[in-house]
């Protein structure tokens, strides 16, 4: 682990994340410390109760621009009218069971699209490449490490995705998820910028530890994560930039 004081100027260094409003205030206060504003998900209840706090159902991000879904548009316009970054509604709702929940779930790296055909034509639309997975929640199963790189848990994604990147593959347990047996690498972490990574919880606890530790930091990439709570997968760690 890194401690702060080792956080140096970065080109690029998001001003805030969005986190889920169920985090814990201890991760909350941990992600302040490293000097992020942290901007809360509102509750959607058009979807179950253990992801209606997830930002990356509603919130599909690929650098500065961002398309939320229609039902919490006002919200995330109002909760980012103090950044300079571009909020485009998109076309459908997100709705209560998958695949109508997974419209904005998705992940790009480096221009690239990894996604399903159960995305929203706002974001379909926009990517000439695309990597279509089986695997609707595609942002969940996706921790893009650089543009080069991401870590999944997902057999399909992998297979999808490794002649086109360097992918790493996990197990898939040893995330917590409410309500649920277990969550996903995507979902418990986050890029800050372009040299740092967050983590939910205490990442060292999960099984592999050592090889995404080293996966990472081969990408000249730093992580940060709190110790004193469990690893959860809280639907990403969105930045603002």
């Amino acid at each position: 682990m890194v401690v702060f004081d080792e956080i140096g100027d970065f080109m690029k260094r998001a001003k805030a994340i969005i986190l889920s409003h169920k985090a814990d205030k201890k991760l909350i206060g941990f992600l302040e410390k490293l000097d992020l504003e942290v901007i809360l998900t509102k509750e959607n209840k058009f979807v179950y109760d253990a992801v209606s706090d997830h930002p990356d159902l509603f919130v599909f991000q690929d650098k500065s621009r961002y398309i939320i879904d229609p039902n919490m548009f006002d919200y995330y316009v109002e909760s980012l009218s103090e950044f300079d970054v571009e909020i485009i509604k998109g076309k459908k709702s997100v709705g209560f069971k998958y695949p109508e929940n997974v419209l904005y779930n998705s992940a790009v790296i480096n221009d690239i699209l990894i996604g399903s055909k159960y995305n929203d034509d706002s974001i379909l639309d926009y990517y000439d490449e695309k990597i279509l997975v089986k695997q609707g929640y595609a942002k969940c199963n996706v921790l893009p490490v650089d543009n080069e790189s991401f870590i999944t848990t997902d057999v399909g994604i992998y297979n999808s995705a490794k002649d086109t990147f360097d992918v790493l593959l996990i197990e898939p347990s040893g995330i917590l998820l409410d309500q649920m047996e277990y969550g996903f690498i995507g979902g418990a972490g986050g890029k800050i910028s372009e040299s740092e990574m967050v983590f939910t919880g205490n990442i060292e606890l999960h099984r592999d530890y050592e090889r995404i530790k080293d996966f990472i930091e081969s990408k000249k990439i730093k992580i940060y994560y709190p110790k004193d709570i469990e690893l959860i997968d809280l639907g990403s760690i969105i930045p603002i930039y």
